[in-house]
């Protein structure tokens, strides 16, 4: 599809042709009866006196043939050339029937017609109603001729048979050629123990091929075969795709390091020490905020919770165990209330590594870890006085003692094993 349809050409000047006939014969007819008017129904041809003393049977016959040629046929005549000429200027309609059907539903009418006239010659109100029925015969075709028609699916576009001989060996071209495995690679020829000629690339032979002085002749069924020509190479060398292009003198393990080189892999982000030790110890918060209804909880993961205060069933204060490392860090658990019978995991804010907005306790922050916990339990005790503190908790809060702490990490790991993992 596509372009202009020139196939109505011919039968737009064929159109044109019988125009001009029925001018010509219109003009002579005139010429050859002086009385004869312009009028083209043959009412009005009897009017002016043609139609003899016996009626419009005796009509002469070259005013019969004039109306028969003239009125049956010229509009449908008007119409095909229109058509033909109209469709120029439209995209090709890709039904090739249409430039059979319309001249021969032309010739038919034409006959019919003339078979008509004959059989009737006495109908005086034939030829007008005639006229009329083939121009509106001739605007269909118009229309029909100007519509951009869709082209048949089961039109392919037809295959160029071509002949491509290639000098036969032991090789497959690659993968993106002729269908072949894509882990056989294309190689310099090398030179042939016993014959001393050097091999080439090539196809497998298919049925009916023929070998010929070392030449295979392959015949090809294809629309468009190209076939890139490989690089030169030293013999047994290997030849490679890069970048879209065959190049000699590097081995596969040379371009996977290349490839390697210019790969971007991922990194994983930058990880602050605080950060890599808060991920160390379990249920520590990223962040607590505390608000109005009560806090907002941000794991590492980036889990947000949220916990009203009548919430909070207990809190307590303890300070891990020595590592090796040093850490001993003072934590505040908030031990939410049981859930189908089992004990959630709190939240864990560690002093130094968890963010906590104390600027919105009464009293504000310090400058000292164990002073601002003291004043988170007090806090949260403050809103929800069912809130349980334990012994060693409530000994911290009243400032007699300091926080517990974990003798050793079997201890540690013992506190932690009664939370339920969600």
């Amino acid at each position: 599809m596509g372009g202009r349809d020139t196939r109505y050409v011919p039968l737009a000047l064929l159109g044109g042709i019988f125009c001009i006939v029925a001018v010509l014969t219109r003009r002579w007819l005139v010429l050859a009866h002086p009385g004869l008017s312009v009028g083209v129904g043959l009412t009005d041809v009897c009017a002016e006196g043609f139609c003899g003393s016996m009626g419009q049977g005796n009509v002469d016959p070259v005013v019969i043939a004039y109306l028969t040629w003239g009125n049956a046929t010229r509009y449908i005549t008007f119409g095909l050339a229109g058509a033909t000429f109209l469709s120029l200027f439209f995209p090709s309609s890709g039904r090739r029937p249409v430039g059979f059907i319309l001249p021969v539903l032309w010739l038919l009418l034409g006959a019919a017609g003339i078979i008509a006239v004959r059989l009737f010659p006495g109908t005086g109100q034939f030829s007008p109603s005639w006229s009329f029925f083939a121009f509106t015969l001739g605007v269909l075709l118009s229309i029909f001729g100007t519509i951009p028609w869709k082209a048949p699916e089961d039109e392919t576009p037809r295959m160029k048979k071509r002949r491509t001989v290639m000098p036969s060996g032991p090789q497959r071209l690659p993968g993106s050629q002729f269908g072949a495995s894509p882990q056989r690679m294309p190689t310099a020829p090398t030179p042939s123990v016993a014959t001393g000629q050097s091999g080439s690339f090539g196809v497998p032979v298919p049925l009916g091929s023929r070998a010929v002085d070392g030449e295979l002749s392959v015949e090809l069924d294809l629309e468009d075969l190209s076939v890139e020509a490989l690089p030169e190479a030293r013999p047994g060398e290997p030849i490679i795709m890069r970048n879209d292009q065959w190049v000699a003198g590097e081995s596969l393990a040379a371009k996977e390091a290349a490839e390697v080189q210019e790969m971007e892999l991922p990194q994983d982000p930058v990880v602050s020490p605080s950060e890599a030790r808060l991920r160390e110890i379990p249920f520590g918060l990223k962040e607590l905020k505390l608000v109005a209804a009560g806090v907002v909880a941000t794991l590492p993961n980036g889990t947000v919770r949220q916990l009203r205060w009548s919430g909070v069933l207990a809190v307590t204060v303890r300070r891990m165990p020595q590592t090796e490392g040093g850490y001993d860090e003072l934590f505040v658990d908030l031990i939410r209330n049981y859930r189908d019978g089992l004990l959630p995991p709190p939240l864990r804010v560690v002093l130094g590594l968890t963010t906590v907005n104390f600027d919105a306790l009464p009293y504000g922050r310090t400058s000292e870890a164990a002073e601002n916990a003291r004043r988170l339990v007090q806090f949260l005790s403050a809103k929800n006085p069912n809130t349980q503190l334990d012994r060693a908790t409530q000994a911290f809060i009243d400032g007699s003692v300091d926080p517990l702490q974990f003798d050793d990490l079997d201890s540690w790991h013992s506190y932690n094993d009664r939370y339920s993992i969600y």
